[in-house]
């Protein structure tokens, strides 16, 4: 199977595999992790929170007095497990756990001003939810996922640069991924979905999206980086 970029997929043959077996033995697991389900996965849930923000007011409670590793480390330990806790809580790992807290459920959690305690990050909450739970994980590694590194790649592999050059634009991608990558990809993502139920399907190019985005002249450009900012707006409520 051929993909977009040229790359050639190979084809997997599953004639062999017993699929009522093997649909038995999903279910029989699902059943045995949900009768498990129960307080300790609520006290775990709760200090993995109090860990990233422990990490994070350490990290920026020390940066001031030096640039440091020390504090660098924390700030970025605390980032990374606020977003790991926002994906499991996404993906409504914890929501059928007996007792679990409201606010720490799908619906709840990093909504509306919820954001600026469970996860205040670059990307809007609820676009990346979307971006991530019904486009990535449905389709990962295919044409349809929005995340497909070899595609959206393509045009730094086929720029007619030198090699070092590559090499920088790829470190600067390194470090500013979430917001140079994931802010406008998931908000048009999110848009796209919301336009298409409507009836008004959207057909903006990425390229268009990242240019509206960046324009502050554009009125629509400049309300997605308030409610980016800001979750009392319609779009980050």
């Amino acid at each position: 199977m051929a993909r977009g970029d040229g790359a050639v997929v190979p084809s997997v043959d599953l004639t062999h595999v017993n699929l009522d077996a093997f649909a038995r033995d999903v279910d029989a697991l699902h059943a045995d992790l949900m009768a498990d389900l129960g307080p300790r996965d609520i006290a775990h849930l709760k200090r993995m929170r109090r860990w990233s923000h422990a990490c994070s007011l350490l990290g920026y409670g020390t940066a001031w007095i030096a640039p440091n590793p020390l504090s660098m480390f924390l700030i970025s330990i605390g980032s990374v497990s606020a977003w790991i806790t926002m994906h499991h809580v996404s993906h409504r790992g914890y929501d059928k756990v007996p007792g679990m807290p409201k606010q720490l459920t799908s619906r709840v959690y990093a909504q509306g001003w919820r954001r600026y305690i469970d996860w205040f990050d670059w990307m809007l909450p609820e676009a990346w939810a979307h971006e991530h739970n019904h486009l990535h994980h449905p389709h990962t590694g295919q044409e349809a996922d929005p995340d497909l590194v070899e595609r959206n790649a393509f045009f730094l592999r086929e720029a007619r640069i030198p090699k070092p050059f590559k090499w920088v634009a790829l470190l600067l991608g390194m470090m500013t991924w979430r917001f140079a990558y994931y802010v406008p990809n998931t908000i048009r993502e999110l848009h796209r979905a919301r336009r298409r139920r409507a009836g008004n399907p959207d057909g903006a190019s990425p390229e268009e999206t990242f240019r509206q985005l960046y324009d502050v002249k554009n009125p629509e450009g400049r309300a997605q980086w308030q409610a980016l900012l800001d979750p009392r707006t319609p779009e980050g409520a």
